[in-house]
């Protein structure tokens, strides 16, 4: 079984930590996004909608390329499946968007 939600980019955020290597400390910025589902009546989402109308996903992101994807205000889909042959181990998730 999938489920698919349509989620709206509610916040990007920066979030500092620091490493050390070679005797020297290092400044890394991440990036937080947090996503919300998007409650509709009508169209597609309404079926994600009558069993799960909340939520709200957080993710971290190190890699500056894949946190340039999120932009707040934006909507997206979440999709989520299980891995053929996985059995209960957990699955995958699938985000996928664009400007609305």
């Amino acid at each position: 079984m999938s489920v698919r939600a349509k989620m709206r980019c509610t916040q990007v955020s920066s979030n500092f930590y620091q490493s050390h290597k070679d005797g020297k400390s290092i400044t890394h910025e991440q990036k937080v996004v947090r996503l919300q589902p998007i409650y509709e009546t009508e169209g597609p989402n309404r079926k994600w909608c009558e069993a799960t109308p909340s939520g709200q996903l957080e993710l971290a992101i190190d890699v500056p390329e894949a946190a340039k994807q999120f932009i707040g205000g934006t909507l997206y889909y979440l999709l989520r499946g299980h891995l053929p042959g996985a059995g209960s181990r957990p699955g995958v998730a699938t985000i996928s968007g664009g400007r609305e």
